[in-house]
This record gives structure tokens, C-alpha cells and sequence, in this order.
């Protein structure tokens, strides 16, 4: 029985995406609520689940009303609105992190200043306009989502959907490792992280099994965060001291941005290496297995003693949910 719905839910695959983009919907919803307690961690667990709402846009686009882009903005510009307070945090985690690789070369109360600094930056609260802004349009947008008109995408539909997220993360790839500029490997971060949620939504419906890739994306998209977290501080560091403290402490920044620009690299080469043709051929092959795979499956429990199967209950649709 188990087993059967197992089959049955990887036959449907939109739809079990559109749940998940209601699960999340939700769980984004219930996340204001918590702004007002902790809003350095909420506002970072709710942008989470607003990026993880546009990459499944992105796998349902070609369903979805002129390509999902309304809703691609929305979460977009809802992200937006919380992205000073997880910035002022993250400048500060950064910090403590580049303390420790140092560790050796820093003794416990250098540059004990710069971090004093940081601290008074962090924002704890968001203004309550805002979340009632966020609220209104995100309950506004569940509705949208139920009535999302998947139910005629078969599995196969949602692989354009993450060649795109993997071209698009090999271009960018290209792009920083060339100008190694801060936007440029910004750019590069986002888009494997849209790979990276669309690798795991992918492998959790069977339609192809990720998981080793998605491990190695999620490898590769803490490198490029705490090269963006480092840059942040980096763009503010004339303000943070005195000019010779700053001179002082500018060189562990950069040695620090340096080596984990290497490590990106090192990483995205192995990750995005193939060209997207070559990459999308065997993605559609390891699909294709896997679905012949769960058919067979199939068709030796069907090959039992002949007696009627026990009823079925479906799963509730995603509008009634």
C-alpha cells in the first residue's frame, strides 16, 4: 500500500510541488509572527522559504500564467524588504568565522573593536507596517497558488525548469571566476542557490535521484555566502575604526575573500563543468531510468495473488488544502 502511493505520488510530481509551494506559503506566513520575537533568525528562515518559493516557480513556469513572473516579484521584493536586518547579522557571524581562521595570528582582543561596531549595527526589530505589508500580500498569494493550473504537467515537464537554473548558474560561473568583482560572485551565489533548491525539490518528488549533487551545491553556496557575508564588511570597513586599525585588519579580509574565492572555483568547476547540452542529455537519461525503474516496481506487485487491491484514499487536492 506503502509502497503504491509512493508510485503514485511520483506520478505527480506538479502536484505534490504545488503542496510544497503551500507548506512553504504558509510556514512564511507563520514567520511574521515571529519578527517581532527574533528578527535577526526570522527574517533569515523567512527569506529562506521566499527564495525556495521563486525556484519552484521556476520549475512550474511553463504552467503557470506568463511564466510565474508575478510571482517570481513578489517573493522578490517581500525578501527584500527583510534583506537589511539578515545583512547586519551575517556581517557579524562573518566577522566571528574570520576570527576563527585566524585564530593563530589574532590574539582574543584584536580588532575586538571592529566587532563592537558590528554588534551596534544589528537590527532586532522590524517595523510592524512592514510585516502587515508582507502578511497581506502573502495571504493574497496562497490563493494564487492553489489555483495554480499544474495538473496537466506530467514529471517530465519540470526538467526545463532546472537545465535553466543550471545554465544560468554556469554563466554566472564564468563570469565571476573572470572578473572575480563582488556583484559578479553575488550573481554567481544566487543562481546556485536557485539550482540548489530545485536539485533538492527534484529529488524529493523521485523524479531523478540528487542527492550527492545537492550536497555539493549546498557545499558550494555556503562558500559563496560567507564571501558575501565578507563583503559586506568590506564595503563598510573605512567606518568600522581608526585608519590604522583598519589598515591593520584589511589584509586578513582580503586573504581570507581570496581563499574562499578559490574554493568556489575549485567547487564550481566540478559542479558545472559539463556544457549544459551535454548536462541535460544525461539528466533526462537518469529520469528516464528512474522511471522505468518505478514501473517495474510496479508491475511485480501487480504479478501477486489476483484479488482486488485495497481501496485507496486519496490525497487531498492542493486548492482544497
Amino acid at each position: 500500500m506503502s509502497e503504491f502511493l509512493l508510485v503514485e505520488a511520483g506520478e505527480r510530481a506538479p502536484q505534490r510541488l504545488r503542496l510544497k509551494a503551500l507548506e512553504l506559503l504558509d510556514e512564511s506566513i507563520a514567520g511574521l509572527d515571529l519578527l517581532g520575537v527574533d528578527a535577526r533568525k526570522a527574517s533569515h528562515d523567512l527569506r529562506r522559504r521566499l527564495k525556495e518559493l521563486r525556484a519552484l516557480v521556476g520549475l512550474l513556469r511553463d504552467a503557470l500564467p506568463d511564466k510565474g513572473r508575478e510571482e517570481r516579484d513578489l517573493f522578490r521584493d517581500a525578501a527584500a524588504q527583510l534583506a537589511a536586518v539578515r545583512d547586519r547579522k551575517a556581517a557579524l557571524d562573518a566577522f566571528d568565522r574570520l576570527r576563527e581562521r585566524f585564530a593563530g595570528e589574532w590574539t582574543p582582543r584584536k580588532f575586538l573593536s571592529i566587532r563592537r561596531s558590528l554588534k551596534k549595527r544589528v537590527q532586532t526589530e522590524v517595523d510592524e507596517p512592514v510585516i502587515e505589508r508582507l502578511r497581506s500580500s502573502l495571504r493574497v498569494e496562497r490563493g494564487r497558488i492553489a489555483a495554480w493550473p499544474v495538473d496537466e504537467m506530467r514529471r517530465d515537464d519540470l526538467l526545463p525548469g532546472l537545465i535553466r537554473s543550471y545554465r544560468a548558474a554556469r554563466r554566472r560561473m564564468r563570469r565571476a571566476m573572470q572578473e572575480r568583482t563582488a556583484s559578479r560572485i553575488h550573481q554567481w551565489r544566487r543562481r546556485v542557490k536557485t539550482h540548489g533548491y530545485q536539485v533538492q525539490f527534484i529529488t524529493t518528488v523521485g523524479l531523478t535521484m540528487l542527492e550527492s549533487r545537492g550536497e555539493a551545491v549546498r557545499d558550494l553556496w555556503h562558500i559563496l555566502g560567507e564571501h558575501h557575508d565578507l563583503t559586506l564588511i568590506e564595503e563598510i570597513c573605512d567606518s568600522l575604526g581608526s585608519p590604522r586599525l583598519i589598515r591593520n585588519f584589511r589584509p586578513y579580509l582580503e586573504r581570507r575573500l581570496r581563499e574562499l574565492e578559490g574554493l568556489a572555483a575549485s567547487k564550481g568547476e566540478q559542479l558545472f563543468q559539463q556544457r549544459t547540452r551535454e548536462w541535460a542529455a544525461q539528466l533526462r537519461l537518469e529520469a528516464r531510468s528512474a522511471g522505468m525503474l518505478r514501473a517495474d516496481s510496479v508491475e511485480r506487485r501487480r504479478r501477486g495473488p489476483k484479488k482486488s487491491p485495497p481501496s485507496r484514499t486519496r490525497a487531498p487536492s492542493a486548492i482544497s488544502a
